[in-house]
């Protein structure tokens, strides 16, 4: 197993390179001039000169990478143009909402897609099934910007029932989770039937229940017990995936997320600032996609076989 995690761990070195350098790449390819940000509207093209030499613009861009991939490694991300704040801190500090808005979010996905895609896998065929097939496709095509403003308008504007923007009270994250919660219980309702129809007919079953267990235990216990390592795979993803794709929903309910403090940097060209929140969300989202994989060895026996012969 912890040859299966060091194994791990050693990607995720190189993958850091290739994110970084694409950002920082990027970031050089934008029109705005962060020196320019900070030397002010007024200032002459001299002092703007002299802030570009101070902090290094002049240089090659492989000079300035290199200079700021060696501070990252020594947990240095450099200080954001605006304010002068550390890039470690900013991110810390906006980290829990994100966190927050995620486990909510996943946590809406959970209580709505397995239910439901356990009963569209029992009902197979019938009118239940196709009704639920369509919800799901309907939820998997509505953007999620879209989704949110249309619940900012009943919810909020016209029932006043939740905060309309921020995080002020546990109300707030309700909207969001939503928002990001029902693209993400869609596909998973889809995955949830699929895997049940996979198990549900099998021979096993139909021997648990000539024994006469009852249907709920064959079907809760049992099919869903031995369909789980997808669910879990899609549910697991989707929730790594939500510290980098919240970023519209969060811009949308102004959360004071990771998501939006990056599209704040991006706007502002903040390179240490948009470069050092791209390395922390990789590093973020490779740790949970690490964990996830761990926990199939407990979901399944196989799985676990395979760890340790790794």
């Amino acid at each position: 197993m912890w040859r299966y995690i060091l194994k791990r761990v050693s990607i995720l070195i190189p993958l850091i390179f290739l994110v970084s350098f694409i950002v920082f790449a990027l970031m050089e390819l934008s029109p705005g001039d962060p020196a320019r940000a900070i030397a002010g509207e007024y200032a002459t093209e001299e002092q703007v000169e002299i802030i570009r030499e101070q902090l290094g613009y002049n240089d090659p861009l492989l000079t300035r990478y290199f200079r700021y991939l060696g501070g990252v490694f020594q947990g240095d991300f450099g200080t954001s143009i605006y304010g002068n704040k550390d890039v470690l801190h900013e991110y810390l500090s906006r980290l829990p909402f994100t966190l927050w808005l995620a486990v909510f979010s996943i946590f809406f996905t959970i209580i709505i897609s397995i239910p439901l895609g356990v009963i569209a896998a029992v009902k197979q065929n019938t009118w239940v099934d196709n009704l639920l097939s369509g919800v799901a496709i309907c939820g998997i095509s509505i953007p999620g910007f879209w989704l949110g403003l249309m619940l900012i308008l009943l919810f909020s504007l016209k029932l006043g029932w939740f905060p309309v923007q921020g995080a002020t009270k546990l109300s707030s994250v309700i909207l969001p989770a939503i928002t990001l919660g029902v693209a993400n219980a869609s596909l998973s309702t889809r995955t949830t039937r699929s895997a049940m129809l996979d198990v549900v007919r099998a021979d096993y079953l139909r021997t648990a229940r000539a024994k006469g267990v009852k249907e709920k235990r064959v079907i809760f216990k049992h099919a869903l017990g031995n369909a789980l390592i997808p669910i879990v795979t899609i549910i697991g993803s989707q929730f790594s995936g939500l510290f980098a794709g919240a970023m519209i929903v969060e811009s949308v309910f102004s959360w004071p997320g990771i998501g939006t403090l990056t599209i704040t940097a991006i706007r502002g060209n903040d390179i240490a600032l948009v470069t050092g929140c791209a390395i922390l969300t990789t590093i973020l989202t490779s740790v949970t996609l690490l964990i996830v994989d761990i926990l199939y060895a407990y979901i399944d026996p196989r799985v676990k076989a395979k760890y340790v012969g790794v």
